[in-house]
């Protein structure tokens, strides 16, 4: 531990370098091919026997935003708009089909407020949001599709959509309750 502490800066360095080499652990995480291959985690970059207890919580693409988060107080993780990074190059397509897919599942209606994508359960609209943005402080393209959508709008983040749709379901009965 006390090595982590004293080297803590080179390894948010290291960890969240655009220019990683390729035969490295993150120039790989990051490689256009593991990219489109992998959507949070697998067995050729984070799971293993060793943590299968925690494989329905990896997530190398919300790791690394977290590691940006702590490596810089100017990351916002997309909600300027901006998702060229390579953890978040995907997110509005990632966040779209998630919305398809719990849409025809739960026969809600696909509904875009601003540049994010969302739907109408009911009465209520709800917007796919990243699992990082607070959206009780809302900025950016988060506040874009709040103020889009109607009268408190309720939300679901890409991480629970990806692994537990209908525990998100259940969740929106829960929110602004």
């Amino acid at each position: 531990m006390q090595w982590f502490h004293a080297n803590w800066r080179e390894l948010l360095e290291y960890a969240t370098d655009l220019e990683a080499p390729a035969d490295t652990f993150v120039g790989e995480l990051i490689s256009e091919g593991h990219r489109h291959s992998c959507d949070s985690a697998g067995y050729d970059c984070l799971r293993q026997y060793r943590n299968m207890i925690y494989h329905g919580l990896l997530d190398w693409r919300l790791g690394i935003s977290l590691l940006r988060c702590l490596a810089s107080p100017d990351y916002v993780c997309g909600l300027d708009g901006n998702f060229a990074t390579p953890e978040l190059i995907e997110w509005p397509d990632l966040a779209l089909r998630l919305r398809d897919s719990f849409s025809s599942s739960f026969s809600a209606q696909p509904h875009d407020f601003g540049r994010l994508p969302g739907l109408r359960v009911g009465r209520h609209d709800v917007i796919v949001v990243h699992p990082l943005w607070d959206t009780g402080a809302p900025q950016g393209v988060l506040a874009e599709a709040i103020a889009a959508a109607g009268e408190q709008p309720r939300f679901l983040d890409t991480f629970n959509l990806l692994r537990r749709e209908s525990w998100a379901y259940q969740s929106l009965s829960q929110q602004n309750a």
